[in-house]
């Protein structure tokens, strides 16, 4: 029983955090500190990538269709930061230049003061905007816009204008029926069955549903409340508490 709490309280204080920033304005705070060209009437483009990872190459591919599309007004440069010690140093000094003390992860994409974790369609549609506002280039309200997100089933939709009771239960079914959460849960029945106390098996599906009703909340706060959180001195003494508890359990 020691170790099941012990293994939840790890899984919430391992949860990854990313956030995003936008800037309205082009200043380009990377350029020195990765010795780039500034090139009158063109904006700079950097991505850091990591060699193996899928998403990586992703967006690699998608960056030279981008390059062409808007090769008179955009310079893209590229790092590889698992092999090159040069590049992972520009990589954490140029995150330290956008004050993001959260990312740790690739592919990481930086344009002016603004800069984008992970890829996925969403992000490469936020991307080619940001792209398209600093050329001065109008984006078309009939396309995609930085108002639409990506939502299963439903595909590209406007969060203005979208139905919260659809996506709700659309986002609700695609969340039941999460593979990672379904094999914790059947983990959990089979621990469940071979303790065959009713009063441990109350404990642990108690603790399993609060949980992840604590994860789901702190998300609902938003972002930026999450990851001030879990970097806060608040945290780190309540983590210390509750580990030196159940150790003593």
């Amino acid at each position: 029983m020691k170790k099941i709490l012990r293994y939840i309280l790890l899984l919430i204080a391992l949860i990854p955090l990313n956030i995003f920033a936008i800037s309205k304005e082009y200043t380009d705070v990377a350029y020195k500190i990765t010795n780039s060209k500034i090139e009158e009437g063109k904006i700079n483009l950097y991505f850091f990538r990591m060699d193996g990872c899928p998403h990586c190459a992703e967006e690699e591919i998608w960056l030279k269709d981008i390059k062409e599309k808007y090769n008179d007004y955009l310079n893209v440069y590229e790092y590889e930061v698992k092999n090159n010690k040069i590049n992972r140093k520009y990589y954490n000094e140029v995150k330290k230049a956008l004050n993001d003390d959260v990312t740790k992860s690739v592919p990481y994409t930086v344009i002016g003061k603004t800069y984008f974790v992970g890829f996925s369609e969403a992000v490469s549609v936020q991307i080619e905007n940001k792209i398209k506002e600093l050329i001065n280039d109008n984006v078309n309200n009939e396309n995609i816009n930085n108002e639409d997100v990506k939502i299963p089933i439903l595909g590209n939709v406007n969060k203005k204008k979208v139905s919260i009771p659809l996506v709700a239960m659309i986002l609700g079914a695609v969340d039941g029926f999460n593979p990672c959460a379904m094999w914790i849960l059947l983990l959990l029945i089979n621990m469940c069955i071979s303790i065959k106390d009713k009063k441990k098996m109350r404990i642990v599906g108690f603790t399993f549903i609060l949980s992840s009703g604590l994860v789901y909340f702190l998300s609902m706060l938003g972002i930026g409340f999450y990851s001030r959180f879990f970097y806060s001195n608040i945290y780190k003494k309540y983590y210390c508490y509750f580990s030196y508890y159940f150790r003593n359990l």
